[in-house]
Formats: C-alpha cells, sequence, structure tokens
C-alpha cells in the first residue's frame, strides 16, 4: 500500500485549518457575548425607565395634587379680600366723592414752575 505523498505537509494545513476555526469560534462567542451584554443592557435601561416614569407619574400626582390645593386656597383668599375692599370702598365711597369734589372744585391759579423760572431768570 502507498502511504500519502506529503503527510507531514498536509498535517501543518490541516493545523492551520483548525487554528482558524478555533479563533473563529472565540470570535464568534465575544460576538455573542457583546449580542448578550447588548441585550441585557437594553433591558435594564427599559427597566430603569419604567421605574423613572413611575416616580415622575407619582411625583407629578403629588405635586398636581398640591397645586391644585394651593390654587383653591389662593382663590379663597382673593374673594375674602375682594369682600373685603367692596365692604371698604362702600364704607368710603361718599368721602371719597367729597375729598375728589372738593379738589376739582378748589381752584388756585399758580404760574407754572417753568414759566416762573423763567421770570426769575429775567427772561
Amino acid at each position: 500500500m502507498s502511504t500519502p505523498a506529503t503527510p507531514t505537509v498536509a498535517a501543518p494545513g490541516v493545523q492551520v485549518l483548525l487554528d482558524a476555526e478555533k479563533e473563529a469560534n472565540r470570535q464568534i462567542q465575544a460576538a455573542r457575548q457583546c449580542t448578550d451584554a447588548r441585550a441585557d443592557a437594553h433591558h435594564e435601561i427599559e427597566a430603569l425607565k419604567r421605574s423613572k416614569q413611575t416616580e415622575y407619574t407619582e411625583y407629578e400626582r403629588t405635586v398636581m395634587g398640591s397645586l391644585e390645593a394651593t390654587v383653591e386656597e389662593y382663590g379663597r383668599e382673593t374673594a375674602v379680600a375682594l369682600e373685603e375692599i367692596k365692604r371698604v370702598g362702600e364704607q368710603k365711597s361718599a368721602e371719597a366723592a367729597k375729598v375728589l369734589l372738593a379738589t376739582v372744585i378748589k381752584v388756585e391759579p399758580q404760574i407754572h414752575r417753568n414759566a416762573a423760572l423763567r421770570m426769575r431768570e429775567g427772561n
């Protein structure tokens, strides 16, 4: 029987192919790990988004509730202040009218201050 003509030559070629296959498998494994890590990160990010959205919604509900209560309180305070202003206005309207009429009717002619200044300067 005959033996292969170049058994020593074929062995290094096979070894190169085996080494290349091992390297390819390592790269495939690394790529799978990257893909798995990316998927895990995506899931963690989504979970964090949901958590923060829930937290924000709760905070917003709390703030908006207190905001509505504050608006109502200021509305009541404003209504009370307006009523007080109306009440005082009704009480003082006659007196205010008297003072206004006295001021309008009482006329004291005076020279305007600019004209008086020119007169003093001799112009």
